[in-house]
């Protein structure tokens, strides 16, 4: 008697899915994490749009010095076409703020509303941007 197995068990299919399942369930918390480290990759960047503006600034000699401290209101004025004021939308993701010099990336909720500062001092004849705000110590960033 020849005895024909063909498809899977009912307990085959079952255990099956409880692997895919955990497996999915381990694998969404890693995307969704990557995923918003890329977003917020994209507002670091669009902030070096920024940053080159006040450096270009910086090298002319535009900018004065309180202390270590740069103060681009006083020294620019808007005269060299460079704001001193600066705002900017990245795309739906965060928008961008200078005030004296200070670039303040803030993320919208759907990417945790975290925030990036950049904070420049002259060292020299050379501007040096320390890095804080709370995007320092998230996870993704």
């Amino acid at each position: 008697m020849k005895n024909n197995h063909h498809g899977f068990s009912l307990i085959e299919l079952m255990i099956t899915v409880a692997i895919v399942g955990i497996l999915a369930s381990v694998a969404l918390p890693a995307y969704q994490n990557y995923t918003k480290k890329g977003q917020f990759t994209e507002i670091i960047i669009a902030t070096s749009t920024v940053k080159s503006q006040i450096e270009i600034a910086a090298h002319g000699g535009r900018l004065a010095t309180a202390g270590s401290a740069i103060n681009l209101t006083v020294a620019d004025g808007g005269s060299n076409g460079i704001d001193t004021d600066i705002s900017v939308t990245v795309g739906n993701l965060a928008t961008l703020t200078t005030v004296n010099g200070v670039i303040t990336a803030t993320a919208t909720a759907d990417i945790g509303s975290e925030t990036y500062v950049l904070t420049p001092t002259v060292n020299g004849n050379r501007l040096v941007w320390a890095i804080s705000g709370t995007c320092v110590a998230a996870t993704y960033c």
